[in-house]
């Protein structure tokens, strides 16, 4: 993707008054799971997901294209610079999700 974006789009950066904000961009081609992971309703379509990612959004992602959560958090981290994306750590042993402070 850096590769495509470096050859088709920066000629044409010189016809912007202000330069995109994309940055991050990651050399890989993304497939369909990435498209439907990366968006907020797993359907490949606007809005993006950005922010805080948790456990259950991460296994809502898996369940929908049919992966572990190990892989789709592996293609979530390889995106997480370009949208933004934070990874929501791990339950503290003895806690369950949605006991933590303030969640519950």
């Amino acid at each position: 993707m850096r590769h495509t974006w470096q050859r088709r789009v920066t000629p044409y950066l010189c016809l912007e008054e202000v330069p995109p904000s994309i940055t991050g961009v990651p050399d890989v081609v993304p497939g369909w799971q990435d498209l439907a992971i990366l968006s907020a309703h797993l359907d490949g379509r606007l809005p993006q997901t950005a922010g805080a990612i948790g456990r259950d959004r991460i296994e809502q992602c898996a369940r929908a294209v049919a992966e572990t959560p190990e892989w789709v958090r592996g293609r979530l981290e390889v995106y997480a610079e370009m949208f933004g994306l934070r990874f929501e750590s791990a339950d503290a042993p003895g806690e369950r999700a949605g006991e933590r402070e303030g969640t519950a």
